[in-house]
């Protein structure tokens, strides 16, 4: 690994990370002419209002963050260059938006999925999507656990790797689990450390 980004630690570390680098990713590839994943990550936004009605969520508290991401991929609005993108994150609040959003897309696709692929995976005494999600997912200052992660990941069709510095690698070797469809390349890595993610960037080209 080359380098690393620190990343706000604010409960939303991961979130805030992983969108930050997706984007940055987007705008490398629109930089050398591709536009073929930020197209299909414009309809993956375009269509997250109704996704997310279909499991409760209501259109008067959610439409705006919807709305806000939405733009943020937008043509018009999609940043033109590195120094624009990070000026979009320097906002606490604009990337807050972007932040909930991604929660909000990982709790909807939590819902759509509960009783075929999560119920039986979480740990504590949760009563149903809905609670879990209230709890673990929605709220911005609790960390992301795997669930979440291989939720948003899954939802957005983004592959990425996350590098664990916690202790359970053998002497100076870290751990590294990759998300996502196993069918796409990795987009990004995320580096874990005991509460706290922050962006890395490799040395193969991502």
């Amino acid at each position: 690994y080359t380098s690393l980004r620190r990343i706000r630690g604010d409960g939303s570390c991961f979130f805030r990370g992983f969108i930050f680098r997706l984007m940055e990713h987007l705008l490398a590839r629109k930089l050398e002419g591709s536009e073929e994943e930020l197209d299909r990550l414009r309809n993956v936004f375009a269509n997250s209002l109704v996704y997310l009605q279909e499991v409760g969520y209501t259109a008067a508290t959610i439409d705006h963050f919807c709305e806000y991401a939405q733009d943020a991929l937008s043509e018009a609005n999609f940043p033109k260059s590195q120094s624009q993108l990070e000026k979009l994150f320097a906002d606490p609040v604009e990337s807050m938006y972007l932040v909930w959003f991604c929660r909000l897309l990982c709790a909807g696709y939590i819902k759509h999925n509960w009783t075929e692929r999560f119920q039986y995976f979480v740990t504590g005494e949760y009563t149903s999507a809905e609670d879990y999600c209230s709890k673990e997912v929605e709220p911005t200052s609790v960390e992301c656990g795997q669930i979440q992660i291989i939720s948003l990941c899954e939802h957005l069709g983004v592959r990425i790797s996350v590098v664990y510095l916690d202790g359970n690698g053998t002497g100076d070797e870290t751990l590294a689990y990759s998300f996502g469809p196993e069918n796409r390349s990795v987009t990004m890595h995320l580096l874990y450390r005991p509460g706290h993610y922050d962006v890395i960037y490799s040395n193969e080209t991502e």
